[in-house]
Order: C-alpha cells, then sequence, then structure tokens
C-alpha cells in the first residue's frame, strides 16, 4: 500500500478555526518504482490458526440426515507501517527546550518511522448444523435443519509506537502558536497523543485485554420445492434467526448486550418451456443482525451500535442449452433495495479531545440497485471452448448522511450523499476465457487457456470523489495432465496493469504535512488515502501427483 495526500474539501471554508485539506479528488495514482520499501520493524502479521471441521451422514429411506461441526481459533498480532512508504520518513513538528523561543527557529522538525502494533487478539469459534433432505427424485422434495453458532473474541489495545528516540531539545509537540517573531507556544493536547509514541518501547499499545466481545446465534430453517407439473416448479425458503451480541470494557467495567430476531426467506418459480430452457422469477429478503463496532484508542474504549441492515432483491433470469450442450447461456436481471446500510466513518475526536484517528461503522443511509448479468459458455470446436461473462450495476444512494462528511464544503452541513453511487461498486464487470485441449499420446493431455478480466473504474468511499480507476488483467496458462500428474506453466497480470485496486479513507500519523512542512494552518493528522496495488507480473510452475 501507499499514501496520497488529500488534494481536496478544505474545512477552512466550513470552519475557518480548523483549516486542512480532508478528502482526495481525482483518480488515484499508480505506485512509482521508489515508493514501496519496508522499515524493519514492520516485521507484517503474525496468525496462528487452528480450523476443524467434521461432517456425519445418515443415509435414511427418505432422505439424508447431516451433521456438520466447525471449529476455529485464531491469535493476531501485527506490526505494520503507518507511513507505508518505508523508512524514516514520518516527520514530527516540536517547540524545543522552553529557552528556545528567545532565538530564531523555536519550532523543529525530526524523522522517524512509526509502527502500527497489534499485540494480539483472539478469537474462538464453534458451529453446528444438522438438516435433513428429502429424497430428490420425488415431485415434492424439501429440507429442514437447525444451526448454532457462537464466537468470542479478546482484543488488546492497538497503538503505536516510534522507531526513534526524542530529540535532547524537544520540549513539546506542536500545534504552535506564534506570540512573537521568534516566540511561540506549543498546546499541550498533541502530548497527550504522541508522547507514549516515544516514551514507551509499546508505544500506546498495552498486550493487557482491554475489550472481550461474545456473539451468539441460532436458526432454524426449511426450505419445500414441489413440480407443479412437467414444465412449472416453485420453490421457497424460510430461516429464524436469533441473535446476541454483547461486549465487556475491561478498563472502564462498561457492558452492554442486544438481540436480534428475524425472519428471511426466499420464493421463485420457474417454467421450462423445453427441456434445454428455464425461466424464472424470485422474490427474496436478507437481513444482517446489528451489533456492536469498537475500538480503543488511546486507552479508550468507544463503542458504537448499529442496527440490522435490510434488503429485499427481485430478479429474473433466463438459461438456456443447446441441443448437443455446444452452446449455455444465462442472463439475469434484478433490483435490490437496500435498507440501514452500515457505511464506516473515521473518527478524530473522541469528547472533544483529539485522539488517534478510527474508523467506526454506522447506519447511514438506504440505496437502491439495479443491474444484469449475462453468461455464455461455447464449445466452438472439438477443441477449443469460449467462456463470456460481463455484468452492469448501477448502485446509488437514495437517503444517506455520512456524518465524517459535515466538515466537506461540497457535503456542508449534514453530509448528504443522496443521489451518489454506493462505494466500491463498479458499473462494467467483464470476463473472457479461452481454452485449448488435445490429446498428447495415450496417457496425457496438453491445454493452454488465456483469461482477459475486466472491472470498471468504482469510487473509494461515499462522497464519490475518489476514483479507482479501471483495470484489466490477462492471465496465461500452458500445461500437460493425466490422471495421476500435472504440470503447469503460468502467468498472472502477464502485461503488468499497475492501477490501483482499492483505497480507503484514513491520515498520517503525524502533525506534518507528508514533505515535512507545517505551519499554524496544519493539520492534526492530516488526511490521506492508503492505496492497494496489484502484483505486476507473476511467473510461475505448479507440478501436482495424485496418489
Amino acid at each position: 500500500m501507499t499514501p496520497v495526500s488529500a488534494n481536496c474539501e478544505d474545512r477552512a471554508l466550513v470552519n475557518p478555526m480548523s483549516p486542512g485539506l480532508l478528502n482526495f479528488c481525482g483518480e488515484l495514482p499508480e505506485a512509482v518504482d521508489d515508493s514501496l520499501s519496508v522499515v524493519p520493524a514492520a516485521i507484517g502479521e503474525d496468525r496462528d490458526l487452528v480450523r476443524s471441521h467434521l461432517k456425519l451422514a445418515w443415509q435414511l429411506g427418505s432422505g439424508s440426515l447431516t451433521s456438520l461441526t466447525g471449529y476455529s481459533s485464531l491469535q493476531h498480532s501485527y506490526f505494520l507501517d503507518a507511513g507505508l512508504s518505508g523508512g524514516e520518513n514520518t516527520f514530527f513538528a516540536y517547540q524545543a527546550t522552553p529557552f528556545a523561543p528567545m532565538a530564531p527557529g523555536f519550532t523543529r522538525t525530526f524523522p522517524t518511522a512509526i509502527v502500527l502494533l497489534g499485540p494480539g487478539s483472539e478469537v474462538e469459534e464453534i458451529s453446528e448444523e444438522i438438516r435433513f433432505t428429502s429424497a430428490t427424485d420425488r415431485s415434492l422434495r424439501f429440507q429442514a435443519g437447525a444451526y448454532y453458532y457462537s464466537v468470542e473474541s479478546r482484543s488488546t489495545d492497538d497503538g503505536a509506537v516510534a522507531t526513534q528516540e526524542l530529540p535532547a531539545d524537544f520540549f513539546s509537540f506542536c500545534p504552535c502558536i506564534l506570540t512573537g517573531p521568534t516566540t511561540g507556544i506549543a498546546l499541550g493536547f498533541a502530548d497527550q497523543v504522541f508522547l507514549p509514541w516515544f516514551n514507551n518501547p509499546q508505544g500506546d499499545s498495552s498486550s493487557a485485554v482491554v475489550l472481550t466481545e461474545e456473539t451468539e446465534a441460532y436458526a432454524l430453517f426449511g426450505l419445500m420445492e414441489i413440480d407443479l407439473s412437467d414444465r412449472w416448479t416453485a420453490h421457497a425458503e424460510v430461516r429464524f434467526t436469533n441473535e446476541e451480541k454483547s461486549f465487556d470494557d475491561v478498563i472502564l467495567g462498561r457492558s452492554d448486550r442486544n438481540d436480534w430476531n428475524f425472519f428471511t426467506w426466499r420464493a421463485d418459480l420457474s417454467y421450462k418451456p423445453s427441456d434445454n430452457t428455464t425461466l424464472y422469477a424470485a422474490i427474496a429478503n436478507g437481513e444482517k443482525s446489528g451489533g456492536f463496532d469498537t475500538a480503543s484508542p488511546g486507552g479508550q474504549v468507544v463503542v458504537q451500535p448499529f442496527d440490522p441492515e435490510k434488503n429485499i432483491t427481485y430478479e429474473l433470469g433466463f438459461k438456456s442449452v443447446s441441443d448437443g450442450g455446444r452452446l449455455q447461456g444465462d442472463l439475469a436481471v434484478y433490483l435490490i433495495d437496500w435498507t440501514d446500510i452500515v457505511i464506516p466513518q473515521v473518527v478524530t475526536e473522541v469528547d472533544g479531545i483529539p485522539v488517534t484517528p478510527f474508523s467506526l461503522d454506522v447506519n447511514a443511509g438506504d440505496a437502491s440497485v439495479v443491474g444484469a448479468e449475462l453468461s455464455l459458455a461455447a464449445r466452438l470446436t472439438e477443441n477449443w471452448r469460449a467462456l463470456l461473462g460481463a455484468s452492469w450495476t448501477d448502485a446509488e444512494y437514495d437517503n444517506a448522511l455520512v456524518e465524517t462528511f459535515i466538515e466537506f464544503p461540497s457535503y456542508a452541513p449534514d453530509g448528504d450523499v443522496s443521489g451518489n453511487q454506493v462505494l466500491r461498486q463498479s458499473e462494467w464487470k467483464g470476463s473472457l476465457s479461452l481454452d485449448y485441449r488435445a490429446p498428447l499420446g495415450s496417457a496425457f493431455q496438453w491445454f493452454m487457456r488465456g483469461d482477459l478480466i475486466y472491472q470498471g473504474e468504482q469510487f473509494a468511499d461515499a462522497s464519490n470523489q475518489a476514483i479507482v480507476p479501471e483495470h484489466t488483467y490477462f492471465n496465461a496458462r500452458l500445461g500437460w495432465e493425466s490422471e495421476r500428474y500435472l504440470i503447469e506453466f503460468w502467468a498472472l497480470n502477464l502485461f503488468e496493469d499497475d492501477a490501483p485496486t482499492g483505497a480507503f479513507r484514513e491520515v498520517y500519523f503525524t502533525n506534518t504535512f507528508a514533505d515535512g512542512t507545517f505551519g499554524f494552518a496544519t493539520p492534526f493528522f492530516p488526511f490521506r488515502y492508503s492505496v492497494s496495488h496489484p502484483r505486476l507480473r507473476q511467473l510461475g510452475v505448479t507440478v501436482r501427483v495424485r496418489f
């Protein structure tokens, strides 16, 4: 990932006492050759994962009974480069010793690297599902079952740590107020945030558990499918879910609990005008339970409750296979009515006190999504096969407010983003594949395949100002295989498309601009976008032996 500085939405136009650029407008740039490097202390992530599952099945006279049991345990810690560009290139502005205001240059800067530190979190999950499925060769088919899920997580206080010591003449971090041509006073709130990064080997993080969260859910579900005639089939399914979530703030002794009961369902009707063609219409209701989004900036535990998201989806479709199976096509059009959408919000202060910025999930609006999907598979000759896929999506916020946009001049005073496109949704996507296979001797086949994959541009957030550009990848494969052996040479992103693949809005972990400059108008934690980039050309070989 690389950082891209904010270049638009000057907060001074809304709040003259708090200037600063808040967003990036335009197409996000690709990474340059020297923009990706590593801070030695940023060693990455450490994940210890134990995962197991057990499936038991019994064949009965009238159907089958299945039990699915799952268990996982994850321990996760990390050391990540907060600057995203490597090296000691994060600059901090500070006031020198108390005597320095008597001479020119009372404010100075020094460089360091900042490492984001996650001492460790633990998540333990267990699930159990039991279902009965009736025989599939009857005109009336059904399934019924029950599901249980439990997850418990324990979180430590993540934070940041500097890799360099404070300068010998350090007195206080800026922002600074100029009191004369060569004198000034540093405001004290920056010390509350930054000093722990330099005074403690663990920065402002803590390995002690500060928050525990639990989720427990059970569900009852069933479906029924009936052949109304040789041409008509009806299908219906329903699921009842009860989900309970709770948290316990270990530091402040706070706790809360909430639960949700909801039904989700789907119904569809299909018609076969011929043996090779199916038309269908479907309607489905979906709901995702609410919860508590939590963060622990500067030793404080912040809890943001949010409500369930809901949607109703309407779909019409067509499926057809030509005589002989040489051409197969699927076409679907759909409309989604999506309500109470959870949209991330960047938070920079708590109770009026600046903190290390963090993100919280908030129910922020509704949206309508209209789309169409097409897929074609064709056997061109005995050896050649072609696959084509395409989709079009128009996803628009109907009524949405983003609280953290209220200081954007374009969206002040209420942060209304109604009419904007939903973040991270491309209008157009497509893929084209060509595959060739032919015998090679009596035991082997040789094959080659090319895949062209396209994704149109999309917006990085609900402001629709930062654009993740379109990208096109070409992958190729060449190999030989038999029932026992496989040798395959492959190339991914062969033509090295380097367009960014995603981005999210956050901040620089400092009190200067990205180039190290500062002044009275320097924002505390200047905003940026953190931009993800694709891997360029990858070449490899796969060898597989079946025993």
